[in-house]
């Protein structure tokens, strides 16, 4: 009944736009946008990084947040890329998960690098390795999961 009443109120009262927008942003959840790269080489082995800040886990996917107005597959290029000078082309995106202790939706997309494989470290990346999916470093649980889902199996 209170919920029928406040969308009648929402339709006839002559609100702004701009008014009626800050409503809708006040009153619904915020969540940090991320995404993730799987790039598989010929032999199947998932590409990961060293990001030695990290206290847990410092191996990981590609990967970082969007910046306000990016859209995700510029994201995930432009984060591969400042992490480790290696250009990648999206082929698709692979899956979405959600963390709801972070407040965190995560896109992840399959991608392939693009040209040479030339590594620069960066102050987020230190090294980087192609790890097939029954030999993987220690990383996220997460993330070693979606590698064994998407890995192509022999």
């Amino acid at each position: 009944m209170i919920k029928a009443v406040l969308f009648w109120l929402w339709k006839v009262l002559p609100l702004p736009k701009f008014v009626r927008a800050a409503m809708v942003w006040i009153g619904n959840p915020k969540f940090l946008v991320s995404v993730d790269a799987l790039i598989f080489n010929a032999e199947n082995a998932c590409l990961l990084f060293n990001h030695p800040y990290r206290q847990d886990y410092t191996w990981g996917l590609p990967g970082g947040y969007l910046k306000r107005g990016e859209h995700p597959q510029s994201a995930i290029q432009r984060e591969v890329f400042e992490e480790s000078g290696l250009e990648i082309q999206v082929i698709k995106l692979l899956d979405t998960t959600m963390s709801e202790k972070h407040r965190r939706i995560t896109l992840i997309y399959l991608a392939e690098i693009v040209g040479e494989v030339k590594f620069t470290p960066s102050v987020e990346v230190s090294e980087f390795g192609f790890f097939p999916a029954d030999h993987l470093p220690d990383l996220f649980p997460n993330q070693k999961a979606l590698i064994q889902k998407y890995s192509r199996q022999p």
